[in-house]
């Protein structure tokens, strides 16, 4: 699907709480480069499976019960946010998101998001990019 992921995070706390929640990440060629400064995730997870390999970070997850599917076509999103706090609560909520050809460039500076979600499952496909995590 040809898509690009930038990330750079500094000084960014997120909280994320998943419960019964299912994550399905199938990437083919894709690349993603993150870039983090002084950011904590803490994980938390149940009957949850996920293959994670983190250096000096830290998650929150606590999603329950919900369905995401993303489907995009030949987006571009460019997002620059500086001190912004996102408080997003959802509870028994579908998203079908596909995404070919997206490129995202994300810049996130002292940023707080606290994301509580119930009842969710994410399936992520991505196709046709290595995958690059620094």
């Amino acid at each position: 699907m040809e898509q690009t992921i930038d990330l750079t995070m500094t000084e960014q706390t997120t909280d994320l709480t998943m419960t019964e929640q299912t994550i399905d990440l199938t990437m083919t060629e894709q690349t993603t480069d993150l870039t983090m400064t002084e950011q904590t995730i803490d994980l938390t997870m149940t009957e949850q499976t996920t293959d994670l390999t983190m250096t000096e970070q830290t998650t929150d997850l606590t999603m329950t019960e919900q369905t995401i599917d993303l489907t995009v076509t030949e987006q571009t999103i460019d997002l620059t946010m500086t001190e912004q706090t996102t408080d997003l609560t959802m509870t028994e909520q579908t998203i079908d998101l596909t995404v070919t050809e997206q490129t995202i460039d994300l810049t996130v500076t002292e940023q707080t998001i606290d994301l509580t979600m119930t009842e969710q499952t994410i399936d992520l496909t991505i196709t046709n990019k290595p995958l690059t995590l620094l």
